[in-house]
């Protein structure tokens, strides 16, 4: 099963971007860019939640 990382800054602005899927195995942290606002964000798939996503720039 695979889940969707989503853009913790978009979501603050009611944006749902999609910024990668990946397994439910996955472990450790990941900064992937957002075309959107043109940054990297931090994203901890330790203990990801889209409904509980918080900034840490």
């Amino acid at each position: 099963m695979k889940k969707e990382i989503l853009c913790p800054v978009c979501l603050k602005a009611n944006i749902k971007k999609k910024l990668l899927e990946v397994e439910d195995t996955a472990k450790g942290i990941i900064y992937p860019y957002c075309k959107c606002h043109k940054a990297a964000v931090k994203i901890d798939l330790n203990d990801y939640d889209n409904r509980k996503v918080t900034e840490e720039n």
